[in-house]
């Protein structure tokens, strides 16, 4: 729906009667306005802190339900956000200008494997790959060395990432960029 308005409205093109006869808007939007993943009291340091539980319930869900074929692709998308928020980005070229990364592990029909939102801190593998190689190895830690094939575009490849990825004997298919 373009807003969550749209759910109780009594126009028969948006409106869902179910939503309105289990609860009314305003009930809701009080209980969204205070729905927290985690206590203040217990959130950890870090930008991600009050939802970092529920992405890795998430992610974890997903790796012991679904079992994927072997082709994998690990792809960037974003998310329209126009609020404030420290890690926002900024991209001049998009039609949604602002908005929130996230790093997708994706089997190659879609289904998001596993999620990482990119929150602007720095992140470093052991393995001195760079920050995207950190976040790819992160991604793909489970597959590895149990021949699947990964799938990259050029912002999320570099040779020395492959020369890891081979290693680890995991297929690799994608573009370098000269650089």
């Amino acid at each position: 729906m373009p807003s969550l308005e749209h759910y109780w409205s009594k126009n028969s093109l948006y409106g869902v009667p179910l939503f309105s006869r289990i609860m009314p808007r305003i009930k809701f939007q009080l209980m969204l306005r205070f729905w927290h993943f985690i206590s203040s009291k217990d959130s950890g340091s870090g930008r991600l802190c009050k939802i970092i539980g529920l992405l890795d319930h998430l992610n974890n869900t997903m790796d012991n339900i679904y079992c994927p074929n072997k082709n994998v692709l690990i792809d960037e998308s974003i998310m329209l956000w126009k609020g404030r928020l420290v890690f926002r980005l900024y991209l001049k070229n998009k039609r949604h200008k602002y908005g929130i990364k996230f790093y997708d592990l994706c089997e190659s029909d879609g289904i998001a494997l596993k999620v990482k939102i990119y929150s602007g801190e720095t992140i470093l593998g052991k393995h001195l790959l760079g920050q995207t190689g950190a976040i790819v190895v992160d991604l793909k830690q489970k597959f590895l060395g149990k021949g699947y094939h990964l799938y990259t575009d050029n912002f999320n490849n570099s040779f020395e990432l492959t020369k890891h990825i081979i290693n680890q004997k995991t297929y690799i298919c994608g573009t370098l960029r000269t650089d």
